[in-house]
């Protein structure tokens, strides 16, 4: 017969080793192995229980096992993986495809057509009220050469990723020497920053191209915008449409082109206004 302490031992499931007390599949013994709570069925909170997470090879002990910002049973809940940031291999990441809108099972949708980055935060960010010295550069949105709009601040980064905003205009001609330059062409007033150019080709800087203005000296159109973007062919930079020459009145220019350098945290600095060898030169130092 067994004693009332050996009674009293198996009328607590928790503590019956081969019982599943919490109903998650996993047994008792095996879930305190795991660290896991065997009366909790769902340790972490995140919508997916302990034994499903088990099964699929997720953390049970963390909510968001690939750190993408979705919880592993939302993931479940959209089909996406719950181990890989990026189901569809498309560049951005499933939590920020969910909340765009776009598919983060379909590779052919994606939040950008040209690939540019996203900052999913930047709605956080403070400042773009003045071009100064050390403040946040406005966070703009223009229409690309694809016909997406492109927010400045998606390119807010913690890499260490400068930006070069190239603000030009369709019918000025050293804009259009340097956006060959940018394409490809040897030239040799660029020769030096070369660099430069390797580095947005890698990834390791960003250069956008505003127009500020058309062809015509009219008012930028969506037409100017990709008659430049299909004569300097470059599929690392965005050609943005600022109908309303924005940027040539925030940055108060008096010359173009005109490069501005920004910081990772989209911060100016100036050193290059209405001297774009001047900013080749803050880009190249910023490289090193």
């Amino acid at each position: 017969m067994r004693s009332i302490a050996a009674l009293a031992l198996l009328a607590v499931p928790g503590c019956i080793f081969g019982a599943d007390a919490d109903g998650d599949g996993l047994k008792n013994g095996e879930e305190e192995d795991l660290g896991l709570d065997p009366d909790d069925a769902d340790s972490d909170d995140d919508g997916l229980d302990d034994g499903a997470e088990i099964d699929l090879g997720s953390d049970p002990l963390e909510p968001d096992s690939d750190g993408d910002g979705l919880l592993d049973g939302d993931e479940v809940d959209l089909g996406t993986d719950v181990n890989n940031p990026d189901t569809d291999g498309d560049g951005y990441n499933d939590h920020d495809e969910d909340y765009e809108g776009t598919d983060p099972l379909d590779e052919d949708d994606v939040i950008y057509e040209g690939g540019w980055p996203y900052y999913f935060a930047k709605d956080e960010l403070k400042g773009g009220d003045t071009f100064d010295e050390g403040e946040r550069f406005m966070n703009f949105e223009y229409r690309d050469q694809f016909g997406d709009y492109l927010q400045l601040w998606d390119f807010y980064n913690d890499n260490d990723t400068f930006v070069i905003l190239d603000i030009a205009a369709g019918w000025c001609v050293p804009c259009q020497a340097m956006a060959a330059w940018m394409g490809g062409e040897d030239d040799p007033y660029f020769a030096d920053y070369d660099d430069v150019r390797k580095a947005v080709n890698k990834g390791d800087m960003y250069w956008i191209t505003v127009l500020g203005e058309g062809y015509n000296f009219n008012p930028t159109t969506p037409d100017d915008v990709e008659q430049w973007a299909d004569s300097f062919e470059n599929d690392d930079v965005p050609v943005l449409e600022d109908s309303n020459g924005e940027s040539f009145s925030y940055v108060q220019l008096s010359s173009i082109p005109s490069l501005v350098l920004l910081k990772p945290n989209m911060k100016v600095d100036t050193s290059g206004v209405g001297d774009y060898f001047a900013a080749l030169d803050a880009a190249l130092d910023a490289l090193e």
